[in-house]
């Protein structure tokens, strides 16, 4: 997947934009050791990610990430801010 079509692949950017909440039933195994990687990058504090980085993060979870690396999409996630002037606040 290229770095133009990954934002095109979330569901939608109030899904980015908007801090949501949500609650899902993850299996034990490979998802939930996943889940376990995933937000244990997002709550370290050696990781600058901003809150617009977390919630494209988390709602790819686990559609999107089953399809392409997580950490790559957010390298191209964080291109395509810094590309059209978006700055953040961690």
């Amino acid at each position: 997947m290229d770095a133009p079509s990954i934002f095109a692949a979330s569901s939608s950017s109030r899904g980015i934009l908007v801090e949501a909440w949500f609650i899902t039933q993850i299996n034990p195994g490979s998802p939930l050791d996943e889940w376990r990687v995933l937000t244990r990058h997002l709550s370290s504090p050696r990781n600058e990610v901003s809150t617009l980085e977390r919630n494209f993060v988390l709602g790819g979870y686990p559609d999107l990430w089953e399809r392409c690396d997580w950490k790559t999409a957010l390298g191209w996630f964080r291109d395509d801010l810094a590309r059209f002037g978006v700055e953040t606040l961690a």
